[in-house]
C-alpha cells in the first residue's frame, strides 16, 4: 500500500477504538465526530496488477539478496 497507493481501494476510517484495544490489535470504526482518522485500504482494485507488482518486487528483492546453500555458494554455484 505505501508504494502502490493507486492499486487500493481507499476509505476514510474514523478510529474508535481505545488504547487497550490498539494494544491488542483491534481496530474499530467509531462515529465520525472523531478526529482521530486514517486512510485505510479496504481491497485491491486490480489483482493482476497487484500480483505483477508483487512478483517484480520479490524478483528484485531475490537478485539483490541471494541465499547461499550450505557449501558457502549462492544458488547459481558461485562462491560466497
Amino acid at each position: 500500500y505505501l508504494t502502490k497507493p493507486d492499486l487500493f481501494n481507499i476509505k476514510n476510517f474514523n478510529i474508535g477504538s481505545s488504547l487497550q484495544d490498539l494494544k491488542t490489535g483491534m481496530l474499530l470504526e467509531g462515529d465520525t465526530g472523531n478526529k482521530t482518522k486514517i486512510m485505510l485500504a479496504t481491497g485491491i482494485k486490480d489483482q493482476q496488477a497487484f500480483y505483477r507488482q508483487l512478483e517484480n518486487a520479490w524478483r528484485k528483492s531475490a537478485e539483490k539478496y541471494r541465499l547461499k546453500n550450505e557449501d558457502n555458494k549462492f544458488s547459481n554455484g558461485i562462491p560466497g
